[in-house]
């Protein structure tokens, strides 16, 4: 996986990715990448915006500068659209995104 972001970024992919896996068991757990075409760092801020491919449906993330890893259910969000990523969170954006991009 080709990341086109800074350095610094790199920390807040191994957050996002740590917070995500105790989420994703079977059969998931094969089938997500970083889709770095989506991929911003503002340095600014610290926060990183990435979109995550899980099972084809790509979802929006973020994670801000105090480490906190936000999800969104909205095709096209603004900043404030994004929440705080909980497991319950997590399913309701994959499952609306899944029925999005069908």
């Amino acid at each position: 996986m080709e990341i086109k972001i800074q350095a610094e970024a790199f920390r807040k992919i191994e957050i996002l990715k740590n917070r995500i896996l105790p989420f994703i068991r079977e059969p998931f757990e094969e089938k997500f990448e970083f889709d770095d075409d989506y991929a911003d760092y503002d340095r600014v801020s610290q926060t990183l915006s990435i979109d995550m491919i899980i099972d084809g449906v790509s979802i929006p993330f973020k994670v801000n500068g105090d480490n906190t890893v936000l999800i969104t259910t909205c095709e096209e969000a603004s900043d404030f659209d994004f929440q705080e990523m909980t497991e319950a969170e997590f399913w309701k954006a994959l499952y609306f995104f899944r029925k999005f991009q069908s």
